[in-house]
């Protein structure tokens, strides 16, 4: 594993929230996640060798990957996040701790960016799709998953009314995001939008699948 900045323990990120996610999220993984994950990077063309993946938490997404992605470059912010990553056996992926809003790529190098679970997250959710639009190739993929604001209005009051404690317990985490518009906002076209409702609490059912390109 490669990192741009040392894994430090004083990191203002959640150690404890890094420590607990991949057992809080195991079963709504097994169940639902796993399934729009591996449909979600099927989508990745096949001649496309070496994508890049902001905000890639523990690594979740690595096991979904076709074979024929040889080289994910994982960027992740939170120092106690990255060091939980474990590249592909006989892959070329690369770790990079960094935010997305900073994408440590030079401009138009990359034909496939992956962004799933992270744009809720993000501080600037502008400012990371525009660093996307200027690392991907002119005409490259953008491929999303992300929970948003709640169409039904009831929910959306409650999204607003929890989001201050949930984003503190959650790591900055934003129930009330509209991602579909941020995406487009940053100069993509938006190719496939699918609006999904998984089992959950009401204030995190509603998601948005999808694809985009620069």
């Amino acid at each position: 594993m490669s990192t741009d900045t040392p894994l430090s323990p004083t990191s203002k990120h959640h150690r404890f929230f890094a420590a607990f996610y991949n057992r809080s999220m195991a079963r709504t993984e097994r169940t639902v996640l796993s399934k729009i994950r591996k449909e979600l990077l099927s989508e990745i063309p096949s001649d496309v060798e070496r994508v890049i993946e902001i905000g890639a938490g523990t690594g979740v997404n690595l096991q979904h990957y076709p074979e024929t992605v040889t080289q994910v470059e994982l960027v992740e912010p939170d120092q106690h996040m990255a060091k939980r990553i474990s590249p592909r056996s006989g892959h070329h992926d690369n770790v990079h701790v960094a935010p997305a809003e900073s994408l440590p790529f030079p401009d138009n190098s990359c034909k496939v960016l992956i962004a799933t679970l992270v744009l809720c997250t993000v501080d600037n959710p502008a400012k990371a799709l525009a660093e996307a639009n200027r690392v991907l190739e002119p005409g490259g993929l953008l491929l999303f998953h992300e929970h948003v604001r709640s169409p039904q209005e009831k929910t959306a009051k409650w999204q607003q009314r929890v989001e201050p404690f949930w984003s503190r317990v959650a790591a900055g985490c934003c129930l009330t995001r509209d991602t579909a518009s941020t995406i487009a906002d940053a100069g993509f076209s938006i190719t496939r939008l699918e609006a999904k409702r998984i089992p959950g609490p009401p204030i995190l059912r509603d998601w948005i699948t999808g694809s985009a390109v620069s």
